[in-house]
């Protein structure tokens, strides 16, 4: 039977087979197990701990960003009104 309403099997997914389908078959459990640390980050360093600390420097990225953008775009929009507001030149003149 496929997963998540028919899209698509285990192993279709990436999972490896752990013969779900078979007669008598042990579902006492999740598949996998949540590892208390992370190593090679610090001292007992979870992986919970750098999903969230990379999960902020994201949002900080993308908010900076989004301050440089508005100031760039606000001076270019000044620029344009401040370039309209001369009066226009005769050609041909004497």
């Amino acid at each position: 039977m496929r997963w998540n309403n028919g899209v698509s099997y285990p192993i279709q997914s990436g999972h490896g087979c752990i013969g779900c389908s078979e007669a008598h078959f042990w579902d006492n459990g999740p598949f996998y197990q949540h590892l208390a640390s992370f190593p090679g980050f610090g001292i007992e360093t979870t992986a919970d701990k750098i999903g969230v600390a990379v999960g902020a420097a994201t949002a900080v990225g993308i908010a900076a960003h989004a301050v440089t953008t508005n100031i760039r775009k606000r001076k270019l929009i000044q620029s344009e009104i401040a370039g309209s507001d001369q009066p226009a030149q005769k050609k041909g003149g004497a």
